[in-house]
């Protein structure tokens, strides 16, 4: 069955969330009511066929989305989709790192520094001194604050442009998922 890269993705997805539940059940032991025990030593054996049902399952499961990642994998090299994703990377980086610098105020000027600096030693004067005391300065001006908020918004743009870019590649590009997979998904209501 062919299906494009973004039906891929919401396939992986229920994949990984079927294997996470399945996962949660497969606890490798049972406990055993005594009385069950006594009169039905078949309990146990079903409790282990139960157990090992689901660990097939989950093995069949992981298969097919290991399958599937690699097919997208492979899709994603030949559409470029790695190199939009690549450049999505560093532009989310970038405005992050820019964001964390627009956090903080401008530098002040050298008169106002000089302020502060004499404020600081007065107050040494009047408390104990300390050999290390500082004050905390802003080195970037309101002119580097623009710029990188001119910086920020380019690559907002860009990030905007890359998923577009993206979401295209992914609706016209297709992977095929072999008819017994998705078989097999169907019968356990994943897809």
């Amino acid at each position: 069955m062919e299906i494009n890269l973004r039906r891929a993705s919401v396939v992986q997805n229920a994949i990984r969330e079927a294997i996470t539940e399945r996962a949660s059940r497969l606890t490798g032991n049972q406990n055993v009511e005594l009385w069950r025990f006594a009169g039905d030593a078949m309990y146990v054996e079903q409790a282990r066929a139960e157990q090992l049902s689901l660990l097939a399952g989950i093995n069949q499961l992981e298969t097919i989305l290991f399958t599937l990642r690699l097919s997208v994998g492979q899709a994603n090299a030949v559409n470029g989709v790695n190199s939009v994703l690549t450049e999505q990377a560093v532009a989310q980086a970038r405005v992050a790192r820019l964001q964390r610098l627009l956090r903080n105020p401008p530098a002040v000027s050298a008169s106002q520094l000089a302020e502060q600096v004499k404020h600081a030693q007065a107050n040494n004067e009047k408390n104990a001194y300390h050999s290390r005391d500082e004050i905390a300065v802003n080195l970037f001006t309101e002119q580097d604050l623009q710029e990188f908020r001119e910086q920020m918004v380019q690559s907002r743009r860009r990030l905007n442009e890359l998923s577009d870019m993206l979401v295209a590649a992914n609706v016209k590009s297709t992977v095929v998922i072999a008819h017994s997979d998705w078989q097999f998904l169907e019968q356990r209501g994943i897809v």
